[in-house]
């Protein structure tokens, strides 16, 4: 498969995106609320900003974004509404290429 698998079928993501926007408030690696009104910075430019009139061209780290629980990467389906969630851009950019698993599910090898 060439190219980025999220944009293979760009009406079914958007649709996708939609209805996780709409049916999720919290973030669901920090559990904080996530405003979904946040988009860029105003006033913050990245350093290959070259538009003399902008107003601000940094994404907010706050803003809403869409993640795959199990990463593209891994195999993960970004097609498959049981496989994404709503994070926060800066919980997301942490969280990289891994799957988390929740706490309940740690096992340890030996009894502490």
């Amino acid at each position: 498969m060439a190219g980025n698998p999220r944009n293979a079928n760009g009406y079914r993501r958007r649709q996708l995106r939609r209805r996780i926007l709409a049916s999720e408030n919290v973030c669901a690696i920090c559990h904080e609320p996530v405003d979904k009104t946040l988009s860029l910075m105003a006033g913050q430019h990245s350093p290959r900003c070259i538009t003399p009139d902008c107003t601000g061209c940094v994404p907010d780290p706050r803003r809403a974004e869409i993640d795959e629980k199990i990463p593209v990467s891994l195999g993960g389906d970004p097609l498959e509404r049981a496989n994404c969630q709503l994070t926060h851009r800066a919980c997301n950019r942490r969280k990289s290429a891994r799957v988390l698993m929740p706490l309940t599910e740690v096992t340890t090898s030996r009894e502490w």
